[in-house]
């Protein structure tokens, strides 16, 4: 095959693979904001220590709540889930830290967030407040219904997988031109 043949062959097919690169979906509005719960977990300060600690009582709470909260139809029975779950997050969280903790469901104040191309717009919703010590550090917040932020927890491997990478162009590049 002609050297020229092969560049348009593989500029051809190059036009091919772009037109098939997916384009990122537009952000959708959370237009009912009343039937969800948010978590938010705040650290004792901004310390390095603090704020590891604060990621390993997110976790262990995530873990408490991920099989109940799958099993809520609506927000009113997701509410009544957690506040009877209260007691053993607070014991949970304290056992992870060791410190004193508040767990309580209030309404908070959030800022603008995007979870999966999903705007959830600032302002107040109902939440599951885990306040470490102080709880003056940095935190960390999500949805905790419907199930946002836990449900990669139950699907998630223990044992790392090897991950190859190929490229299709370098393959290519390979089969036309050896």
């Amino acid at each position: 095959m002609k050297p020229a043949k092969k560049i348009c062959i593989f500029l051809l097919l190059l036009c091919i693979a772009a037109a098939l690169i997916p384009f990122p979906q537009p952000i959708k509005t959370v237009a009912d904001t009343e039937n969800l719960i948010r978590i938010h977990v705040r650290a004792n300060d901004d310390s390095e220590e603090a704020q590891a600690m604060k990621l390993r009582v997110r976790d262990a709470i995530n873990i408490e709540i991920s099989k109940s909260m799958n099993k809520c139809s609506d927000v009113n029975s997701a509410r009544s889930t957690l506040n009877e779950m209260l007691p053993k997050l607070k014991k949970t969280a304290e056992a992870v830290c060791g410190q004193p903790v508040s767990c309580t469901l209030g309404r908070e104040s959030f800022p603008d967030r995007y979870y999966d191309n999903i705007l959830y717009p600032a302002g107040e919703y109902e939440a599951l407040i885990v306040r470490i010590g102080e709880g003056s550090g940095a935190n960390w917040w999500c949805v905790a219904f419907p199930p946002l932020c836990y449900s990669a927890i139950e699907n998630a491997s223990p044992i790392p997988q090897k991950v190859t990478y190929r490229s299709f162009f370098a393959e290519l590049w390979h089969c036309l031109f050896g």
